[in-house]
């Protein structure tokens, strides 16, 4: 049988059902795909489940949930809203326009959507049309906070707008009295109008509630030299210097952290398999709760033979993260690899209602059926793969294999005959 490797939020915040709020992620989303199953136009269900791919990185799935939500009804506003807070993260913010303009002409009365097209405006780098974006959700909807601090931020950008943005930014005080970003924005806007006092005592109240903002700390700082109040701007810049410092090291840390995986997956690849788990584990002790490196490190140790080190990891990644696809596939292997062969199944079927995209996952299960005789079901499982990814020419040569065992031979013929072309154009393509 023919295999091959697995491959290696929002704007605002939309509150789920309490089923999904309080049970584990896996029981929700079983949950949410029986519901789904017995009535596929349940929008909230596919919202939930949505989020909840979204909230296990599995951006693919999450984006195909909300686009079959707006297939279904189209310019939904929280589909809409979530979509294009996913693809924001992506960074398709021309995408994202797209479907806030879709959802603006159908909810005109949204300062929400209007919000949003601005956020969307300014990640491409078009400030005019943001500020009228945010402009017009304050005047749907003057008591939405989110608009005011964007539409001040935005006027303390532009030259000579320092006074509407101080207007602007008072109404955001003024809603959000205790949102550090409101009084160290003010702050700032004070300090480029040379008004130093209400400057200072705007970055201090930003301080009480935000000890810890740096920025608020380097800005009192400048203020109160200016001021000629050196002892406390000395005090100050010193606080300042150790919070940058303190970033400055975690930065470190993460390039170091970064730099441990990508050296151990390429040690991995030229099957340096001890070389690779040192680095892995050396990245595992500068994040010791990373999901990614456990599930690395899981995947090394199965290939060197450590399967009970190979079970450990794995556990401990989908343990912090129960939604993830690939983690449980690779759990799949580690229990094929031990002989636990009922819980290769389920730990694959698993995988397969996480990920349906994915065919190896399919293909695998082809293999476990084809090994116990059972040839119909192979057979729809290998279907299963090729629906997956129509693509793959390892999965069309299984697929004929099984069909061959079932009688079948013109549908076995078939599909040997695209296995044919797939791996012809693939020979082409190479150098």
């Amino acid at each position: 049988m023919l295999a091959r490797p697995f491959l290696a939020l929002v704007l605002v915040s939309l509150s789920l059902p309490l089923a999904a709020q309080t049970t584990a992620p896996l029981e929700s989303f079983e949950a949410l795909r029986s519901a789904l199953a017995k009535n596929p136009a349940d929008l909230p269900a596919r919202l939930s489940l949505a989020r909840l791919y979204a909230e296990a990185g599995s951006h693919a799935q999450a984006t195909a949930e909300l686009e079959e939500a707006l297939r279904q009804s189209p310019a939904h506003l929280e589909a809409s809203l979530l979509l294009a807070g996913l693809l924001l993260e992506q960074e398709a913010a021309g995408r994202a326009v797209t479907i806030l303009e879709a959802a603006r002409s159908a909810h005109p009365d949204s300062a929400t959507v209007l919000f949003a097209l601005g956020q969307a405006h300014l990640a491409l780098a078009q400030p005019e049309e943001s500020e009228a974006r945010f402009r017009g959700a304050v005047a749907l909807d003057p008591g939405f906070a989110p608009a005011w601090l964007a539409l001040g931020e935005a006027l303390a950008e532009k030259p000579g707008q320092g006074p509407a943005a101080l207007e602007t930014l008072e109404k955001y005080r003024e809603l959000e009295p205790d949102d550090p970003r409101g009084h160290r924005t003010l702050g700032k806007i004070h300090q480029q109008l040379n008004q130093l006092e209400e400057a200072a005592s705007d970055f201090r109240r930003a301080l009480e509630l935000d000890p810890n903002d740096a920025e608020a700390h380097f800005r009192l700082a400048a203020v109160l030299a200016r001021l000629g109040r050196a002892e406390e701007a000395a005090a100050a810049r010193q606080r300042f210097q150790e919070l940058e410092q303190r970033r400055t090291d975690e930065r470190m840390r993460g390039l170091e952290f970064t730099n441990s995986l990508r050296d151990g997956q390429r040690l991995a690849r030229q099957n340096r398999l001890g070389e690779a788990a040192a680095h892995f584990e050396e990245a595992l002790k500068l994040r010791p709760q990373s999901d990614v490196a456990r599930s690395m490190l899981a995947k090394v140790e199965h290939s060197r033979g450590n399967l009970a080190a190979a079970r450990e990891n794995i556990d401990a990644a989908i343990a912090a993260n129960p939604l993830n696809a690939e983690y449980r596939y690779v759990r799949g292997l580690i229990l094929l690899s031990l002989g636990e062969s009922a819980a290769v199944e389920e730990e694959l079927a698993l995988a397969g209602r996480l990920a349906p995209f994915f065919g190896d996952t399919f293909n695998q299960l082809g293999h476990l059926a084809a090994r116990r005789g059972d040839w119909a079901l192979a057979a729809r499982r290998y279907e299963e793969a090729v629906v997956a990814e129509p693509g793959e020419a390892a999965y069309h040569m299984n697929l004929a294999g099984a069909y061959q065992r079932l009688g079948r031979e013109s549908d076995a013929e078939k599909h040997r005959q695209r296995f044919r072309e797939l791996t012809a154009a693939a020979s082409k393509e190479k150098p």
